[in-house]
């Protein structure tokens, strides 16, 4: 007894709330009102040298063989169960592997009915592969951590949870005895509860816990309950809210070290969101006139990635990753705007070029007209910037100046053939005329092939392609104004510009222009010459 109470619970709930110390206090206490129990001194030394030792100390040789002795003599066949109790949790041996520190199925009933008692027994006297090991004879009943993780599957979630209302608390359990990967594996699969399972990973996965596949070490032994592929758990999980919280998804992504699979991830982030504007940032114009950019969620974030060398060194260079997949996937909207994110305008006007050339002839269309609409604003952006700085100085390479003219040419030729299609034949010439694009006599007609030579003339391939159609045209605005003249009876305009003479010279002219293109279908090849018939 110490101050009217019995010892032993006292000594082991204070083992059992974690406070060695006041459990040493009671004894001493105990010891210095007169207390000559044997039991009570053995205790008081070991509790002594076990905190000497450290968190985890174990005893020294002699005083564990002294504790294991005095236990099968005298403690084991006594009828106090929290004398036992203190001696097993000191000795840190296994009751259940032999009769050394064997405990009694009672004191399991009275002291470790309830999970969380007898999980706290079994932690308690596990030891790791880094805890001092026992003398030699007593090897065979230390409890390895192996063994307890091993018990935990073999119950399974149904023991911790019978009534199926608690999914988390076997995977706390799975957390209390080291199997990491096992835990986030079990919230995310068995449990359903992917949220949970990514936030305790995030916390593993901050304190170097887990790691990647590839930073474990393949022959450890329990490598497995630290190899986690956190990437792919996270991934995962943000692509449930990224579309309407993207912000909060990249915040996310920013907790991967890896800067590449960081980078790859982000990139993915912003093509299947399309939250350009949003995590990229938007265009600015200061009072002057002048154009830049307000700053987005990714360059916003980025400082917190830190000075990781694989990542390419800025925001930029998710957003030039992420123009290059959307180009190669052909998704060509997300590409301009990702490329004139990057500053990287010759790619933006090609992919205009390419565009407009698609859509050049398709009359009456809703992506016609999108189409063109985006490549004039943006046509016009060029132009406010090129009043500030020159074109040269707008991108690093040539591409950009190469391109402008092939640009200008098809938004013209827009224009032209809205006009063929309202029949207004004689606008659409002068437009034609003015560009200067076909030829108007025989004699340019050389100049005018070269002009259009795949791959090293003047003008982008995506023009080339689309020559026939606009020769076709240009024989339709002709015929029409022959036909006009025809009606009235006049020349139209009253100049040599419209005579039917002259007329029927440029039809011919485009006609043997025809003749020398090599990409043109018999369906317009035969048109031309109906045309040309007509006329004559």
């Amino acid at each position: 007894m110490c101050d009217g109470l019995p010892i032993w619970p006292q000594v082991y709930y204070c083992l059992r709330a974690g406070s060695r110390e006041t459990g040493l206090e009671i004894l001493v206490d105990a010891l210095q009102a007169g207390c000559t129990d044997a039991s009570v001194i053995l205790i008081e030394q070991c509790l002594r040298a076990s905190l000497t030792a450290g968190e985890r100390g174990a005893l020294p040789e002699m005083l564990l063989e002294r504790l294991v002795q005095e236990y099968g003599l005298s403690v084991q066949r006594g009828e106090d169960p929290y004398e036992r109790a203190c001696y097993v949790v000191l000795g840190r041996l296994d009751p259940a592997a032999g009769d050394k520190l064997a405990l009694p199925d009672s004191d399991y009933s009275l002291l470790f009915y309830s999970i969380e008692d007898y999980l706290w027994l079994r932690l308690s006297i596990v030891r790791l592969d880094t805890d001092e090991r026992a003398p030699e004879s007593l090897r065979m009943y230390e409890l390895p951590m192996k063994c307890i993780q091993e018990e935990v599957r073999r119950f399974g979630p149904a023991h911790f949870d019978p009534q199926g209302d608690t999914p988390t608390f076997y995977a706390f359990v799975l957390l209390l005895t080291g199997q990491f990967s096992a835990a986030i594996e079990y919230l995310d699969g068995g449990a359903r509860a992917i949220a949970e399972a990514t936030h305790v990973a995030y916390i593993l996965y901050y304190y170097g816990i887990l790691r990647e596949p590839g930073g474990v070490d393949a022959g450890a032994a329990d490598g497995a309950n630290f190899c986690f592929d956190y990437a792919e758990l996270l991934w995962r999980y943000v692509t449930r809210f990224s579309r309407t919280d993207a912000t909060a998804a990249a915040v996310y992504l920013f907790t991967l070290r890896d800067g590449v699979v960081r980078k790859e991830l982000l990139q993915r982030l912003v093509l299947e969101t399309k939250e350009f504007d949003l995590l990229l940032g938007t265009k600015a114009f200061r009072d002057d006139g002048r154009g830049g950019r307000q700053a987005g969620v990714l360059q916003e974030l980025w400082p917190l990635g830190g000075r990781d060398g694989t990542v390419g060194g800025s925001w930029m260079s998710v957003v030039a990753d992420a123009a290059r997949a959307a180009d190669e996937a052909g998704d060509r909207a997300s590409a301009v705007q990702l490329y004139d994110v990057a500053g990287a305008r010759g790619k933006v006007v090609g992919i205009l070029i390419d565009r407009l050339s698609a859509e050049l002839t398709s009359r009456n269309t809703a992506s016609r007209d999108v189409t063109f609409k985006e490549a004039m604003k943006y046509r016009q952006g060029l132009e406010n910037d090129r009043m500030h700085r020159p074109l040269e100085r707008m991108e690093g390479d040539v591409l950009l100046g190469q391109l402008l003219p092939s640009l200008d040419l098809l938004l013209g030729m827009g224009e032209f053939f809205e006009l063929i299609w309202e029949k207004q034949f004689e606008r659409a010439w002068e437009l034609l005329d003015k560009m200067d694009f076909l030829p108007r006599t025989d004699g340019q007609l050389v100049s005018k092939i070269s002009e259009l030579k795949v791959g090293g003339g003047v003008w982008a391939d995506a023009v080339c392609d689309r020559v026939p159609e606009i020769v076709l045209g240009a024989m339709e605005v002709l015929a029409g104004l022959h036909g006009m003249q025809r009606r009235s009876g006049r020349e139209i305009g009253g100049s040599g510009l419209w005579s039917t003479q002259t007329l029927r010279t440029a039809a011919k002219t485009l006609v043997n222009f025809s003749g020398m293109l090599p990409n043109v279908s018999a369906d317009v090849s035969a048109r031309l010459v109906r045309l040309d018939v007509l006329m004559n």
